[in-house]
């Protein structure tokens, strides 16, 4: 087995966590674009992307529109990334993390045996 330990400061919150859903989708072959994964960072600090403030507030930090936010949300709950739950889209649970705390990630490349 070989083991590799990479550290890396990241002080903001919502680039931890959009550098966590990056590595996410290129282990899990999910090739979510820029805009997906900056909105499941988003998603990941508001707690919801639902309410009309927390989608005003994506649109003015990422320079995105209402529109796109709609259909990012439909896109990421169809790969069942973001579920809805009383009304609410919501990160699914095993992906919600705290990005204010350090993360460790252990990763296994099983061999297909």
């Amino acid at each position: 087995m070989v083991v590799q330990k990479l550290n890396r400061n990241i002080k903001d919150r919502i680039e931890k966590g959009m550098r966590y859903f990056a590595i996410l989708s290129a282990l899990m072959g999910w090739k979510l674009t820029r805009r997906q994964i900056e909105l499941l960072s988003f998603t990941a600090l508001r707690g919801t992307i639902t309410p009309l403030p927390a989608r005003q507030e994506f649109v003015e930090i990422f320079n995105s529109s209402l529109d796109s936010i709609e259909n990012l949300k439909g896109q990421l709950a169809k790969i069942g990334l973001l579920i809805k739950t009383n009304g609410m889209y919501r990160l699914d649970p095993t992906l919600d993390l705290d990005f204010s705390d350090d993360i460790v990630l252990q990763i296994k490349l099983l061999n297909g045996e």
